[in-house]
């Protein structure tokens, strides 16, 4: 629980971040890149880890048709 509550602060604080630096209008200095499009990073790495999170908390209380996380690890060639 704690690590998807660290997610979604990540989410809010990188959404804000964003935000602030949108109003300043500020560019990089090789690409002249609006400096926001890198901080983006922040809260969409924020969704991605919260998105793999729920996927093995699913996994882990029984995924698709009833296995186990261990069952669904477990690699036949």
């Amino acid at each position: 629980m704690g690590f998807l509550v660290f997610c979604m602060i990540l989410i809010i604080w990188g959404t804000n971040l964003c935000l602030e630096i949108k109003k300043f209008s500020q560019l990089s200095a090789a690409m002249q890149l609006p400096m926001y499009i890198p901080y983006l990073a922040v809260p969409l790495g924020g969704v991605a880890m919260g998105v793999r999170l729920l996927q093995k908390i699913h996994a882990i209380l029984g995924g698709p048709a009833g296995q186990t996380a261990s069952e669904q690890e477990t690699y036949h060639p």
